[in-house]
């Protein structure tokens, strides 16, 4: 696995870099071209057919952070959820608990 710094080290960097992923891939998808999404955003794509993986494309991975103030989210019902959806599509995490 690569970081997004490492396979651009020493290369040929970006026409154009867009910070949120939905944005790039709305962009991909209306003017072409090509770039490195979260799964989790292409998925429905690359299922349709609209979007394919390169070939020999060195992946990338990105951490996933969740702070919680727990008095506060124990109210929310569907919380649970959606941890257990990102524990599903990102594996499961160390837990900190001081």
């Amino acid at each position: 696995m690569h970081s997004l710094k490492q396979l651009h080290a020493g290369g040929v960097p970006p026409a154009v870099t867009i910070a949120a992923s939905e944005w790039a891939l709305d962009h991909i998808l209306r003017y072409g071209g090509s770039g490195y999404l979260p799964r989790r955003i292409a998925q429905d794509k690359l299922a349709s057919g609209r979007l394919r993986v390169v070939a020999d494309t060195p992946i990338s991975r990105r951490r996933i952070y969740v702070v919680e103030n727990v008095q506060t989210v124990r109210n929310w019902s569907w919380y649970g959820a959606a941890l257990a959806m990102l524990e599903q599509g990102c594996g499961q995490w160390p837990v900190w608990d001081p």
